[in-house]
């Protein structure tokens, strides 16, 4: 299990934008090549991970992190009950929610209040 406090922690300051609405710094583009970046909480080789995981983190992180601070954009406001739902059901509903947000060019903001995620000594789920 992770710590989740300094897992957060590390989270909140990879994905911080700059005060201008500028990308972190691992989300600019590094060369004139176009190599796109990759997003530095994933561990592991690619090998180790799902295939392509680092470029759909990227392409997910894009875009509900919009450079312009959301202008312009619609939300796509998640809430649902957990109560009879498992941590599978749960990533399940979020992914397709997800999906349904992207495809439709909104930002996705669950509301944390009734999404019930991690249970474990060092984390609430909260």
């Amino acid at each position: 299990l992770e710590a989740c406090r300094e897992v957060s922690q590390h989270r909140r300051a990879a994905e911080e934008q700059g005060p201008n609405g500028e990308s972190p710094e691992w989300a600019r583009p590094k060369d004139c090549c176009g190599c796109n970046p990759q997003p530095p909480w994933i561990r592991g080789s690619d090998a180790a991970n799902l295939g392509m995981t680092r470029v759909a983190q990227r392409d997910i992180w894009e875009h509900q992190f919009p450079p312009n601070k959301c202008e312009g954009r619609k939300l796509l406001i998640a809430r649902w009950s957990y109560i009879a739902h498992g941590i599978g059901s749960q990533v399940h509903i979020m992914t397709a929610i997800l999906s349904l947000a992207m495809r439709h060019n909104r930002i996705l903001v669950p509301m944390y209040q009734t999404f019930d995620r991690a249970k474990h000594s060092e984390c609430n789920g909260r």
